[in-house]
């Protein structure tokens, strides 16, 4: 299997986001962190790719959330948080105006965040990623926090910060081969047509990257994974506090997608067990496809 993992190793070092993103997101997190502490007097929490250091190019968004607790916690969480959301919506544009910067908010067909998007000036010209922030409230009665759902018009409970420490674990316990099966997983996500959310991804990857791992073997393991369990039903919540996760697509798209990435994955380490160099590297580009290099 020697010509197996310098390919697949390959393709992650191509897919990764480049220092050029990573710099610029994180310098915007860093100021939407400081604003929104500053100027809401919350606890403020950063979670998804760039702090998961699953990211892949191009980055589409940058996640984090605020969550306010008495006396409005208890004020809004018996009712819509369209309200609560809208009013900091309208007021993170307003406070950002104040202190010259260039952004516009949105909640158009949105479930639960407010969508950020940067102008020119704001770095979007070479980067037009967007953030996605989360407006919740304390929970009183067990672990996680209530994140809004604007389409049933309530609360639902998550615990992000959970999620969060259960993937660094995991990227360490793995010595870092979870992030980097993670991103070629939502590598072949995005190439075909997201039948999963990258929260489901890592779910599911918690049940089953959980030792050091080739990426051979960590794709390997995945599929087949993602296949059993989803067959059963929707991915549990890890933490144990948020509904199941939902596929992204119908669920015949979802597992005809996952059986097909199985399958070919499986055939292609069959190939690289009898040195096909050809076979192996055909088989991993239909279910990678690999990059151009970058400039």
């Amino acid at each position: 299997m020697a010509i197996a993992d310098p390919l697949l190793s390959e393709i992650e070092r191509r897919i990764a986001i480049t220092p050029t993103e990573q710099a610029e997101a994180q310098r915007r997190l860093d100021y939407l962190v400081s604003t929104l502490a500053e100027e809401f007097e919350g606890e403020v929490y950063v979670n998804g790719s760039i702090i998961h250091g699953d990211g892949i190019t191009p980055l589409n968004d940058i996640d984090l959330g605020v969550i306010f607790g008495e006396p409005t916690a208890s004020r809004e969480r018996f009712g819509s948080p369209a309200s609560l959301v809208g009013a900091i919506s309208r007021e993170i544009e307003v406070r950002a105006r104040s202190r010259g910067l260039h952004i516009a908010t949105s909640l158009l067909a949105q479930k639960r965040a407010i969508v950020i998007t940067f102008g020119e000036h704001e770095g979007a010209a070479s980067h037009n990623f967007t953030a996605d922030v989360i407006v919740a409230l304390e929970y009183p009665d067990g672990p996680g926090i209530l994140v809004p759902n604007l389409q049933s018009e309530s609360w639902d409970r998550s615990d992000p910060m959970a999620h969060t420490e259960m993937i660094l674990q995991a990227n360490r316990v793995t010595g870092f081969a979870f992030n980097k099966i993670v991103r070629l997983v939502k590598h072949w996500n995005r190439a075909t047509g997201k039948p999963l959310s990258s929260w489901n991804i890592k779910a599911l990857a918690l049940g089953c990257i959980t030792h050091p791992l080739s990426l051979t073997q960590g794709v390997q393991v995945f599929f087949g994974h993602a296949v059993e369990s989803l067959e059963k039903g929707l991915t549990p919540d890890p933490a144990g506090v948020a509904l199941p996760a939902n596929l992204e697509l119908p669920r015949p798209q979802v597992m005809s997608r996952l059986h097909d990435a199985h399958d070919r994955v499986n055939a292609a380490i069959l190939c690289a067990t009898r040195d096909d160099v050809s076979g192996w590297r055909e088989l991993i580009e239909e279910v990678f496809p690999i990059p151009e290099p970058a400039p």
